[in-house]
């Protein structure tokens, strides 16, 4: 049986049969570009907003947002009660309550007026892993959709990030494992609560193959690392 993700200095990190496996989110973060992370850094030292002291703080909030309204969402879809031990902590957002209430509220307004007509099977928040490539990754919902199975990612960013795309190919690469025709399509969902609608961006054909082939790259850029091979117990 999987764990669920730890955290440690090298990252999210999955045990599957006593072996370790990086997420794919770290495998992800760990290879960005150089320009991504001179980005990054100069974002966190200009951001400025009178509802938060520092990007920190932001960041911190958009991360708790998140997990909220995926909570909320996915519990609504599939029926069943994910574990509420990984929610974050009340202290953590308790001074922020309305502000989040609110923001999840129009969030689960965006996921309703889409209108998916998603069928059985369903499966939510459930960890899958590739043993040969050795990665792992908890896609948010699998399901049929037009009689077909996709995968959907659900975000609440307020646009399309490459890394983004990545994840559904790194996703749609583990569940194909065993068959390759399995999931043809994935999708994100982006319900940002400034939107007035949702954005729905599809993820199939060359475009999924081509995000498969950028994860590919990025996790043997990773395999690179020092250190990192014996960290996993590789060495």
């Amino acid at each position: 049986m999987a764990n669920k993700p730890r955290n440690t200095n090298g990252g999210h990190v999955y045990t599957f049969g006593g072996h370790n496996y990086p997420s794919v989110t770290t495998v992800l973060s760990k290879t960005q570009s150089k320009e991504d992370n001179t980005y990054l850094e100069k974002w966190r030292k200009t951001y400025k907003d009178p509802n938060f002291k520092n990007a920190e703080d932001y960041t911190e909030y958009t991360s708790i947002r998140g997990v909220l309204v995926h909570y909320n969402i996915l519990n609504s879809v599939v029926g069943v009660v994910l574990d509420p031990s990984e929610l974050p902590p009340i202290s953590k957002w308790w001074h922020r309550r309305e502000m989040l209430i609110k923001d999840i509220d129009k969030s689960k307004d965006l996921w309703r007026d889409l209108d998916l007509k998603l069928k059985y099977p369903l499966f939510a928040e459930t960890p899958v892993y590739h043993p040969e490539m050795r990665y792992a990754g908890t896609p948010d919902l699998v399901g049929k959709m037009d009689n077909e199975l996709v995968l959907i990612d659900l975000k609440t960013s307020s646009g399309i990030r490459d890394h983004h795309l990545i994840q559904i190919g790194a996703y749609a690469q583990i569940l194909n494992r065993n068959n390759p025709n399995k999931i043809k399509t994935g999708y994100l969902v982006y319900l940002h609560p400034k939107f007035k609608k949702a954005i729905l961006c599809e993820v199939s054909g060359q475009d999924l193959k081509d995000q498969t082939e950028e994860f590919n790259e990025r996790l043997s850029r990773f395999w690179k690392i020092p250190g990192v091979k014996r960290e996993y117990g590789l060495l």
